[in-house]
């Protein structure tokens, strides 16, 4: 007989359909099996007379403490690497003595900028000319692939820090998730240490495995975090019947680690 305690986080591995593997750096993890029955009560006593199990609803909860695009792809995205269209909301500029900004490195169109009081303008070979109260030029046309942002000159801008919103391309790995794409279905496996000491202060003379070998993972992540607090990601898989031919639909094995392994 293995007894001892379980007082630690599980490694978790997700095996998808695609013999795929993600592991997850676990700061949370159960299992949890919840029955469900029917119970027949009659006559004058407090007791059921008859009681039968319908069904079993076995759960994997699991809180990753690292952002793991794979899985993303388990919950059902379709991956691809392309251009796409980058929202900046966090960059603020001081404006020059001459009303202008510069923006490096970034190819901004009018339709795509954005300044609380303003409205922007494309500019194009000089035309407009310049700015009226109240306008902000865009020139996405500079040879270095910048982008100039001009005010008006009544409109005293120089030295003022702006913190405006804009939209430009750039390559990325894009997750996109699709009408008609479900999550996919997972084998997932937890290995628990199991201590002697409940304080978990000595070796680890066991393991304990706990194999799902089939379950549906939520097609609802949990992605969030807290202010200057590592965000955690959190999957959920449902047990499924897997038909395996020896019946079973998991297990837990307790293995011995005394041999070195």
């Amino acid at each position: 007989m293995k007894q001892g305690y379980i007082i630690d986080v599980p490694n978790v591995l997700v095996k998808t359909g695609d013999k795929s593997y993600i592991s997850l750096t676990a700061t949370e993890g159960q299992i949890t099996v919840e029955p469900e029955e029917i119970t027949i009560e009659g006559g004058q006593g407090i007791y059921p007379l008859f009681q039968m199990n319908t069904k079993s609803t076995i759960t994997v909860s699991v809180t990753d403490a690292q952002f793991n695009t794979d899985q993303l792809e388990a919950f059902g995205a379709t991956a691809s690497k392309e251009t796409r269209k980058r929202y900046e909301m966090e960059t603020s500029y001081v404006v020059e003595e001459d009303n202008t900004v510069t923006i490096e490195g970034r190819t901004i169109n009018a339709a795509d900028f954005s300044l609380n009081g303003f409205t922007a303008v494309a500019q194009s070979g000089g035309e407009p000319a310049s700015a009226t109260a109240g306008q902000v030029l865009v020139d996405n046309t500079t040879e270095s692939g910048s982008t100039k942002l001009t005010f008006a000159a009544e409109d005293d801008m120089a030295g003022k820090t702006i913190s405006p919103v804009y939209t430009y391309t750039k390559e990325a790995e894009s997750f996109k998730f699709l009408e008609g794409v479900f999550p996919k279905k997972a084998e997932v496996i937890l290995q628990f240490p199991l201590y002697e000491d409940e304080d978990g202060n000595d070796t680890v003379p066991s393991t304990v495995q706990i194999t799902i070998y089939k379950a549906s993972i939520s097609a609802s992540p949990t992605i969030g975090g807290s202010y200057k607090t590592a965000s955690t990601f959190a999957l959920e898989c449902t047990a499924m019947n897997p038909r395996r031919a020896d019946k079973e639909i998991w297990a837990i094995d307790v293995f011995d680690n005394t041999d070195g392994e």
